[in-house]
């Protein structure tokens, strides 16, 4: 096995998948509330670890040169954010540390949590995401009906007020742990932790406002640049291994 190949490859597949989720982050770079994703490389065990014969020789060259690296994809959600008013009474920006709840539109109708406060509502007169996450629900795990002909007030604790009548409250909660937060497509994740742990959040509503994007486009373009070099070191290294072969097995084929 040419040993040197098969980490060069590695390294050309790593590359493009970072060059994908950095291209993603850039193309949510208007998206409101929208959380940027980053790299975790970690180091591959070499390969008497990862090889199922406990009992065999180790070979020491392949321990020296490693097992390569593979990457694990985390959400940014500490990433600096700013809010910029829209006036649409039913946008809402959260500050500080917290997540709207949704439900799922379809038949499963599994909660997903979000940042992004643009809202609006369906043919029914429930209030659900803009980008069709799903119905936005109060305290009381309900989804959350309005009338369409008259003006909504929410205040800065989730209270949403029409025509001085208390109607709802967002439901807004606390992840202790966001690494059992995994994205579910439309700036929107699932929660794979215990719903229990999921705390009241104390953040602050903000009304026609909204969260903006975390990514930073420049520094996005910055990283691109500098994985596509990288990207195309390792595919030179892969062209010197194949041609080092193939002198290899011409050289071997003419003196046997």
């Amino acid at each position: 096995m040419n040993y040197g190949m098969y980490l060069s490859a590695n390294g050309v597949i790593n590359d493009l998948h970072r060059m994908d989720v950095l291209a993603n982050n850039l193309a949510n770079a208007e998206t409101p509330a929208f959380k940027p994703q980053s790299i975790i490389v970690q180091q591959r065990d070499p390969q008497r670890l990862e090889s199922t014969s406990v009992t065999g020789d180790p070979q020491w060259l392949l321990e020296r040169l490693g097992g390569g690296t593979f990457l694990r994809e985390v959400v940014d959600f500490d990433a600096p954010s700013t809010h910029s008013r829209t006036n649409q009474p039913m946008d809402v920006a959260i500050e500080g540390k917290g997540f709207l709840v949704l439900k799922s539109p379809d038949e499963q109708g599994a909660m997903k949590l979000t940042r992004n406060g643009s809202m609006t509502l369906d043919a029914h007169g429930h209030l659900v995401s803009t980008g069709g996450e799903g119905l936005v629900m109060d305290t009381q795990n309900r989804p959350i009906r309005l009338r369409d002909d008259e003006p909504v007030r929410i205040g800065g604790d989730g209270t949403i007020v029409q025509s001085g009548r208390t109607v709802a409250r967002l439901k807004l909660v606390d992840v202790k742990e966001t690494s059992n937060l995994t994205p579910s497509g439309g700036n929107a994740f699932t929660y794979s932790g215990d719903p229990n742990n999921l705390g009241r959040s104390d953040a602050r509503i903000l009304q026609g406002s909204l969260e903006d994007s975390g990514v930073d486009p420049i520094r996005m373009l910055t990283e691109m640049i500098k994985i596509g070099r990288r990207l195309e070191s390792n595919v030179k290294l892969m062209q010197y291994h194949d041609q080092a072969m193939g002198q290899a097995v011409n050289t071997l084929g003419r003196v046997t």
